[in-house]
This record gives C-alpha cells, structure tokens and sequence, in this order.
C-alpha cells in the first residue's frame, strides 16, 4: 500500500516537468536536446610562393629533360608549364651556384622567368630552392650590412653571414666613407660596409651605394630616389628654392619652377599653403647634368587619432587632478 502511494506521488511531481518548455530546461539540458551540430571540415592551407612577382613561378619540378633543355614546372595551382633552360641560367641551392643534376623531380624550386619570342617556351633566367630566392630577394631590395674581402675594377667581393655575395659595382656606384665621399680604394679587406643593391635584368646584383654606416648608406639612397619624404623647413620665394628635413636626417635645399605642383588629396594648391613644420613629399625631376628639381610637392594630411586611443587619452586625462 505504501509503496503505491509513494509511486503516485512520484508521477504527481514528474508531470509538471514533462509539461514545462524547452525554453524552461537549463542550459546544459537545452545543450542535450539540441541537435548535434556538423563540424566542417577546415580548409587545406593555401602554399605561398617564396617571391611574390609576376616573373616568379613557384612549384614543384615535374620533369627535367636534359637533352631538350626544358623543366617542366607543376604549380601550386596544379597547372603544368614547361621552361627553357639555358648557358645563363644561374642555378642556385642552399645559396650557392650548383649544377642542373642537383635538383629532382618533386623538389620544389622558384624561377625567375622572362618571355620568349614567338611560339618558343618562357627562359629560365634564374632557378633556386624557395630558401634561397627569399635571400636573394632581400639582397635585391634590402640594404645589406656585409664585410669587405675583395674590390676589383668592377666587383665587390663580400661575405654575409658566411655566405659570399659578388655585387657588380660601376662608375655610377656612390661610395661614402667618414660623412663625407670616398673611392672605392678607401675601403679595405675585412671592413664592415653597408650596401644599397639593385637588381639587374639578368640577375646579378649591382651596388648603387656603399657607405661605412647605415645613416649613411640611407642618405645616399635616398639621393638616389625620386622621390623625399620629410618635414619642410623653409619656403624662400626670392631664390625659387624649398627646405627640407628628409626622413634620412638630412638637410636637403631643393629649387622649384613656376612649374612644380603643390598638392593635397587630389587638390591643386597655391605655393603659398606650403607652410614650414608640414609633412610632405616631393617628386625630384634631374636634367642631363643630374640636377635637381621639385617637380610636385604633395602636403601629407595629419594622422586622424582612433577611437580607440582617443578613448585611452580621455580616461587618462580623467583620472589626473
């Protein structure tokens, strides 16, 4: 008897709970009710090339034929090319100039290729493991600090991190040594220098600059850019010319003609807006004899200061006395 009056009071209690809405339950139990959700499956991560640039192919030797002279590359896209290999194509692995025979199917090289005429296939002007494109990248572009082991006629002869580098070097070449301008017979063997480089069309590096400093260097190569950034200083309208404290740290006094545009966000402007303290850049047009003159003085607009920082200033200002 008391065991079906305890089941009966149970079944009183436990009918609520049936009637209540899943809006009601927990929600761990909404969590147990709920259908289990699909998991998709991630996205196969894309191969970058090691170069970035439209003459650069990146992928993996699918073929070498010796006797024609031709690579077949298989890109990360899955397509085929075929290239035509040559007496000038420089082959390069682990940084260093190696034979044809030292590259498999399957390993993956970069080409720097050039367009053929007619029907023939694209020439290989430069093949290298991904590794070392990416170094020769940045011996292209960046600014290099290497030591001296060799200045010939029209060769400089350094080592980078153990590795040797060979810079053509030319009577356009700027040499800098102790602020002030130099030969190349004022550097010696065992020196630390620091280059501007150039890539040249058929891969070799030329130094534009070479200067005992860094500051230095930066200062040559911008003297070799078209274009200044910096901060004006002066406006002289009796002598036509322009004051400026370039992003190198150095004074630069630039003429102007009644030609030179000033220039704001797509504006034409007066010369009198130009105004000292104004960040600008100036485009550099040389003559024959290599002088220089402001072509176009673009005024910078002034950073606007975020949200989110001029929220930080706000709550730091309240907080002071």
């Amino acid at each position: 008897m008391r065991t079906w009056k305890l089941r009966c009071c149970l079944a009183v209690l436990l009918i609520p709970l049936a009637l209540l809405p899943l809006s009601a339950l927990t929600p761990a139990a909404q969590a147990q009710n709920a259908a289990p959700s699909v998991v998709k499956p991630a996205k196969p991560k894309r191969v970058r090339s090691a170069v970035k640039s439209a003459n650069m192919k990146t992928g993996e030797i699918a073929a070498i034929d010796t006797t024609a002279q031709t690579l077949t590359l298989k890109e990360r896209t899955g397509k085929t090319v075929t290239y035509a290999l040559t007496d000038r194509t420089h082959i390069l692995k682990n940084k260093r100039p190696v034979e044809l025979s030292d590259f498999k199917v399957g390993d993956v090289v970069a080409l720097r290729v050039r367009k053929a005429r007619g029907d023939e296939p694209p020439k290989v002007g430069e093949m290298a493991d991904p590794e070392t494109a990416q170094w020769l990248k940045g011996l292209r572009t960046k600014t290099q600090a290497v030591a001296v082991k060799e200045i010939s006629e029209d060769r400089l002869v350094a080592s980078l991190g153990g590795d040797e580098v060979s810079y053509v070097i030319s009577d356009k070449t700027r040499w800098s040594k102790g602020g002030k301008e130099a030969a190349p017979e004022d550097f010696k063997a065992g020196e630390t220098v620091y280059i501007v480089p150039r890539g040249l069309p058929n891969g070799a590096i030329m130094a534009r600059a070479v200067a005992d400093s860094e500051q230095a260097a930066a200062r040559l190569k911008e003297r070799l850019a078209r274009s200044l950034h910096g901060t004006l200083q002066g406006l002289d309208t009796t002598q036509h010319q322009i004051t400026l404290l370039t992003a190198a740290g150095e004074t630069r006094i630039l003429p102007y003609t009644e030609e030179t545009e000033v220039r704001q966000g797509g504006k034409t402007l007066p010369l009198a807006a130009l105004k000292p303290g104004q960040r600008v850049s100036v485009s550099i047009r040389r003559n024959e004899a290599d002088e220089e003159t402001a072509a176009r003085i673009t005024l910078q607009r002034a950073k606007r200061a975020t949200r989110k920082s001029a929220v930080g200033a706000a709550s730091g200002s309240a907080g002071k006395p």
